[in-house]
């Protein structure tokens, strides 16, 4: 090594003994103040452990509680439930007892929570919704009926008043829909159908995919669930169908689950069994008229339901995506409205796919006092099933025999 590189060495380690002193100083400072960081950290985890802990005592404390409430709740008694004169049971979510009698039962909310979590408000009595054939009933025979199927009853006696093919097998179409909604009103109290849901891509999908009807709901709009009830069955909107069956049981095919439940309460499985809540064709989306009947028949029980069903015309949530909402209306009771029928057609619902014809089912208040329905399948057109309706209507509630025709009201 030559002298001018050790000469260069010694003077970059040669420090004086103050300068050696200083540095010495200023690193015990530094490993001072760094153990007392490590000990603040140290001590702040301790802290942090304890807090947990308390936390999941307290957590473990507050469950066992809960428990507690809940098994005592399980075995109280609760009462409150109205029944209105229509016979609509009014129920308050919290306040949900047994009543057997009632042609809605209420139930337990802990006898059956669906697999989304939401329970079931009412439930249906096969019983309350058997209607007989006697030696009264008449075949349909009226030359001018379009349809090929046909039956219409006596709601309040229970009577079948006259059938056609009465329980034949059919494609329901949108007729469907009436199931859609009670199924759906059944997990769906009064005070929710003012929230706001937002339409999703998948909805709309649907509708366009299949080639449905639709109330033509844009994605990501927030509409209320009022709103789908309406557009389920004043438009026939397979959008908002989708959407009240993914609402209520998390997805499609488990509503329409429920709604097959529903078909084995009310004692038509074996005839009626449904593999959508739109109507769309399929082998397994089947009924019957008189199944049908006894759908609208246990729907209009329901006072809201009625009201949705009665609806000539209805305007949706006012939104962004549409300032003015969405005008839309029920072509058939407006139409019918105008006619001669011995009553007030209150609520209707019409199909149509390819396989199913134009179809339709309407309740009726007669001006006898008396609740009648009337289903038809498989007709020409959405105006013939008006015509064939007003034409059963007079025939067998007003006992018109020599009816020859569809007679305006004055």
């Amino acid at each position: 090594m030559s002298d001018n590189v050790k000469d260069i060495i010694e003077e970059i380690n040669y420090f004086t003994d103050d300068e050696y002193e200083k540095r010495r100083e200023a690193r015990r400072a530094r490993v001072e103040k760094e153990k007392k960081r490590q000990l603040l950290y140290r001590r702040l985890f301790v802290a942090g452990i304890g807090v947990i802990l308390v936390a999941a005592i307290i957590g473990l404390l507050i469950g066992g509680i809960s428990c507690a409430v809940k098994r005592h709740n399980e075995n109280k008694p609760v009462a409150d439930v109205t029944v209105t004169d229509d016979n609509t049971t009014v129920v308050d979510v919290d306040d949900i007892d047994q009543n057997p009698g009632s042609a809605a039962t209420v139930t337990d909310p802990n006898t059956f929570i669906n697999s989304n979590g939401k329970a079931r408000l009412f439930t249906l009595d096969a019983n309350d919704y058997v209607y007989s054939e006697s030696e009264s009933t008449a075949t349909i025979n009226y030359s001018g009926l379009y349809s090929q199927y046909g039956l219409i009853i006596d709601v309040d006696n229970k009577d079948i008043l006259a059938s056609l093919n009465g329980y034949s097998m059919m494609y329901p179409a949108s007729m469907t829909k009436v199931m859609t909604v009670l199924t759906a009103r059944q997990y769906i109290s009064i005070e929710e159908l003012d929230n706001y849901i937002e339409v999703t891509q998948e909805a709309t999908d649907y509708a366009f995919s299949h080639g449905c009807s639709a109330v033509n709901f844009s994605v990501g709009e927030m509409v209320t669930i009022r709103d789908l009830f309406y557009g389920t069955i004043l438009k026939s909107g397979a959008d908002a169908a989708y959407m009240l069956a993914v609402y209520v049981a998390g997805s499609h095919e488990e509503f329409v689950n429920l709604m097959n439940e529903n078909c084995v309460a009310l004692g038509i499985s074996e005839t009626t069994h449904f593999s959508n809540c739109v109507g769309i064709y399929t082998d397994d989306n089947y009924s019957t008229c008189y199944d049908i009947a006894v759908i609208m028949a246990a729907t209009v029980q329901d006072e809201f339901l009625q009201e949705v069903m009665n609806a000539r015309k209805y305007t949706t949530s006012i939104t962004t995506e549409h300032p003015e909402g969405i005008l839309i209306s029920n072509l058939f009771l407006r139409r019918i409205e105008d006619f001669i029928t011995g009553g007030e057609v209150c609520a209707a619902k019409t199909g149509f796919v390819n396989q199913s014809g134009n179809c339709a089912v309407s309740f009726m208040k007669g001006d006898d006092g008396k609740n009648y329905v009337c289903v038809t399948g498989h007709g020409g057109s959405p105006w013939q099933e008006v015509y064939d309706h007003i034409a059963l209507y007079n025939i067998y509630v007003l006992g018109d025999t020599g009816y020859s025709g569809a007679v305006k009201k004055q």
